[in-house]
C-alpha cells in the first residue's frame, strides 16, 4: 500500500485524506493548531458565526452528496433578496426595480442578436460582460456582485477559470450570455449551509478518516524528490505528495529542488481579505439577505450578508446577524465596518456580538490566462508530486472538493476506489 504525505488541513487536504484513507497510508500535516483552513464557525450568546464559507449553491452536487455521507443535515435558506449599492442607496438586484434605465435593459438584450465576438484565447470576466450586456449592466449589476463574491476587479478575472460553463466543445464561448447563463447559474442559484455550521463539514471528514495520521503544528520546512518531507525537524518519505495549500505557500515547499515551478506558483496571484460579524439588537437597516458594492471607490466593503435573515437558527430571537467581506485584511476591521454600518444605514447601536477573521492572502484570484499558466505549472511537476486546492482549480469548496479528489485519484495511480465515492 502506498504512503502518501499530504501537507494542508483545510478542506481541500481533509477531502483528499478522505478520498484516499482506504486506498493508501496517509499523514496529513497541517500547520496550524486547528484544521479546516478559512472554514470556521463558532457559537457565541445565541449567535452562529461563520469566519469563513457560510454556505454553498443547490447545485454543488457533489458537495451535497458527501454531506449525506457524512451523515450531515444540510438546510435551505429562507429566501434571497440580493440589493446593491447604487446612487447612494441600497436598491434591489431586480430588472423592474429602477436599478437600470431603459437604455441600460435594451442594451443588455442585444446579446441575444449580437455575433459571438473573439473566442481565441481567455479574456476578462469584465470585459465579456462589457461585450455582451454593456457598460450600464455591469458598472450597477455584475461589477458589484461578482467583486463581491470574488474580492477581485472583474477585469482582472478569468473568463474561462470563473465561468467554465461558458463554453461549448471547440472552446466557443456561448454566443449568448443570457442563453449560456443556464449552464453557470448554479453558482448563483437557491443557497444551502449546515444546520450547525459550516465546521460540521470539517469534524464529519475528520470523524471518517479512520487510520489516516494527522498531525497538527507540523509545519513542513520543504519537499525533495523522491519523496522526502521535512517537517518539525523530522524527514518522511512517501511515494506521493499533495500539496493541499495556497500557491505561494507550495512556492515555498518546492523551491528547495525547484525554482522554476516555484516561482510558476508564486505568479498564482492571492488577496488578503477579512470576514467581519456583528450582532444586534431589533431588525436590520435593509429588507435584504446580501448587498454587494461596486469596486472600490474609496469604500472598504465588498459585500454585506444577513445570516439571520437568509438561515434559520443565525441569531437570538429579535437581533440580525451581519457579516461583512472586505478587500485586505485592515487593522481594526470591526471598528471599520461599524464605522461604514453607521455612515451607510445610520446603525447607532453598540453591537452585543463582534467578531472579526483576518485570512491573509485567503483568497485567491484566477487572472486572464490562469489555465495557461496551470498548464505550464503541470508540465513541472515531477511524478508523484501533486497539486490540490483553490488556488488551482476553483475558489468554491465544490470546486476544492473536486480538485481533491482528482489529486488523490492521481496519488493512488488508479480510478476511484471506494474511498473516491461520493
Amino acid at each position: 500500500m502506498k504512503r502518501i504525505v499530504i501537507v494542508g488541513g483545510g478542506v481541500t487536504g481533509l477531502s483528499a485524506a478522505f478520498f484516499l484513507r482506504a486506498r493508501a497510508r496517509v499523514t496529513l500535516l497541517e500547520a496550524g493548531p486547528r484544521l479546516g483552513g478559512v472554514v470556521a464557525t463558532e457559537r457565541a450568546d445565541g449567535f452562529l458565526v461563520e469566519g469563513g464559507p457560510e454556505g454553498f449553491p443547490a447545485g454543488a452536487g457533489e458537495l451535497r452528496a458527501l454531506c449525506r455521507r457524512l451523515g450531515l443535515e444540510i438546510a435551505t435558506a429562507r429566501g434571497s433578496r440580493r440589493y446593491v449599492w447604487c446612487g447612494g442607496r441600497a436598491r434591489r438586484l431586480s430588472w423592474r426595480d429602477g436599478l437600470l434605465s431603459w437604455k441600460g435593459r435594451f442594451r443588455a438584450a442585444l446579446d441575444l442578436v449580437l455575433p459571438s465576438g473573439p473566442s481565441a484565447g481567455d479574456e476578462s470576466v469584465g470585459a465579456y460582460l462589457r461585450r455582451r450586456m454593456g457598460d450600464e449592466v455591469f458598472e450597477r449589476v455584475a461589477g458589484p456582485v461578482l467583486s463581491g463574491i470574488y474580492l477581485a476587479s472583474p477585469d482582472d478575472l478569468s473568463l474561462r477559470s470563473v465561468f467554465p460553463g461558458l463554453f461549448r466543445g471547440g472552446g466557443r464561448a456561448s454566443r449568448s450570455l443570457l442563453f449560456g447563463w443556464r449552464r453557470v447559474g448554479e453558482q448563483f442559484g437557491p443557497r444551502l449551509t449546515l444546520r450547525f455550521g459550516m465546521y460540521a463539514l470539517v469534524e464529519g471528514l475528520r470523524s471518517s478518516l479512520g487510520d489516516v495520521e494527522i498531525r497538527l503544528r507540523a509545519r513542513v520546512d520543504g519537499i525533495e524528490p523522491s519523496w522526502k518531507v521535512h517537517v518539525s525537524g523530522e524527514i518522511l518519505e512517501a511515494d506521493a505528495v499533495i500539496l493541499a495549500l495556497p500557491a505561494p505557500r507550495a512556492a515555498e515547499a518546492v523551491r528547495r529542488f525547484s525554482p522554476a515551478l516555484a516561482g510558476l506558483l508564486s505568479g498564482l496571484r492571492s488577496v488578503s481579505c477579512a470576514t467581519v460579524a456583528l450582532g444586534f439588537p431589533r431588525r436590520p437597516p435593509v429588507p435584504a439577505t446580501s448587498l454587494f458594492f461596486a469596486p472600490p471607490g474609496g469604500n472598504p466593503l465588498a459585500a454585506l450578508t444577513f445570516p439571520s435573515e437568509k438561515f434559520e437558527g443565525r441569531a437570538p430571537e429579535g437581533c440580525w446577524l451581519v457579516r461583512a467581506f472586505l478587500r485586505g485584511a485592515p487593522p481594526g476591521a470591526a471598528r471599520l465596518v461599524r464605522e461604514e454600518l453607521r455612515r451607510l444605514f445610520g446603525v447607532l447601536e453598540e453591537p452585543v456580538l463582534e467578531r472579526a477573521y483576518l485570512w491573509p492572502e485567503g483568497r485567491p484570484v484566477h487572472e486572464v490566462g490562469h489555465r495557461d499558466r496551470l498548464r505550464e505549472i503541470e508540465r513541472l511537476l515531477p511524478p508523484g508530486l501533486h497539486l490540490a486546492g483553490a488556488s488551482y482549480g476553483g475558489v468554491s469548496l465544490e470546486e476544492c472538493l473536486r480538485d481533491a479528489r482528482r489529486a488523490a485519484d492521481r496519488a493512488a495511480g488508479a480510478g476511484p476506489g471506494d474511498g473516491g465515492e461520493t
